[in-house]
């Protein structure tokens, strides 16, 4: 396995959001402020991820079809799959 040492730096305009998950499975997440009646399709889908990515059951269900559909080999930990 590689490892690159780097640090990098993400240019975000006023109203992208962005989720950055790391090695340790924790998450950090960076979403603009709302001040308007109507939040932004991709505010809105980035808070939809943060929430089901903070949430065991949504995650596992999440994990359990991504492997369903798109893994073809048995690659999973089944410490990821519950």
């Amino acid at each position: 396995m590689i490892k690159n040492n780097r640090q990098s730096v993400l240019n975000l305009a006023e109203m992208d959001a962005a989720i950055i998950i790391k090695e340790d499975g924790t998450l950090e997440a960076s979403l603009p402020e709302i001040t308007t009646d109507t939040v932004p399709e991709n505010v809105f889908t980035g808070a939809a991820l943060v929430y089901a990515l903070s949430n065991p059951e949504i995650c596992q269900m999440i994990y359990r079809n991504f492997a369903q559909e798109c893994v073809r080999r048995k690659s999973v930990s089944s410490s990821v799959i519950h």
